[in-house]
């Protein structure tokens, strides 16, 4: 068979990265030439594998991009340690998803409030702001998309006393119960937990006071609500 070489040089790195990935598996010198790639697209799908090598794991672990670090951290076999310097590299710009994956993992507590710790240190100008407009009355402004991290952090398992109460130093707690109050009670709902009837008095009580955006957002936010509810919902702001 003959190659036409013209063709073949020019084949974009990520169809042939794709195509690797397509099969079975990689093997070492395949991982460690797509673990040096510069496309980041191909280095995070390596930080993927189940069987990256220890040493392109930590590579991998402090690269520049932030989904990289992401994949890193939410690989079976990373570290506390790798982890901690994942964590020490996280700014508001690059690691949206970081937090909130954490937040959502079985990590430890220390590994939680390591996170939660770089948050609002992170935050710490907008959230004075935000607790500023708060204390004016100010109902209605933008909040960094980060923020929506610390109410998985309000819900975890391992959420300490001392975890919620940085989250109500913060400022958030209040509106934060209020989003787990919501889910909660779609969760109950479709689990038969409540009465459908129930629920809409709830529903209907929340939808005619003013401070009813977070309830809603996690009643919204619920996996599990059928199409009645949403009907029921629509009805409501028709």
């Amino acid at each position: 068979m003959i190659f036409n070489t013209r063709s073949t040089t020019s084949i974009n790195e990520a169809l042939i990265t794709t195509w690797l990935f397509n099969r079975q598996g990689l093997c070492a010198q395949a991982i460690e030439i797509l673990a040096t790639s510069k496309l980041a697209a191909s280095r995070e799908r390596v930080a993927y594998l189940d069987n990256l090598p220890d040493a392109v794991l930590a590579k991998l672990a402090i690269d520049v991009d932030a989904e990289v670090r992401t994949a890193v951290a939410i690989h079976p076999r990373c570290t506390d340690v790798l982890l901690s310097e994942i964590i020490a590299l996280h700014d508001e710009d690059g690691d949206f998803h970081l937090p909130l994956r954490i937040a959502e993992s079985k990590k430890s507590i220390e590994i939680l409030e390591l996170m939660l710790d770089k948050l609002l240190q992170t935050h710490k100008e907008k959230i004075a702001d935000y607790k500023k407009l708060k204390a004016e009355g100010v109902t209605t402004f933008i909040v960094p998309r980060d923020f929506r991290s610390l109410k998985r952090f309000y819900e975890n398992s391992l959420a300490t006393e001392r975890i919620k109460a940085k989250i109500a130093a913060a400022g958030f707690e209040e509106y934060l119960a209020q989003n787990y109050e919501g889910l909660a009670l779609a969760d109950r709902l479709a689990e038969g937990v409540i009465t459908a009837e129930a629920a809409q008095k709830t529903l209907t009580e929340k939808l005619s006071a003013d401070d009813n955006e977070w309830f809603l957002a996690g009643f919204t936010s619920s996996q599990k609500l059928g199409e009645d509810v949403a009907d029921f919902l629509l009805k409501k702001i028709a």
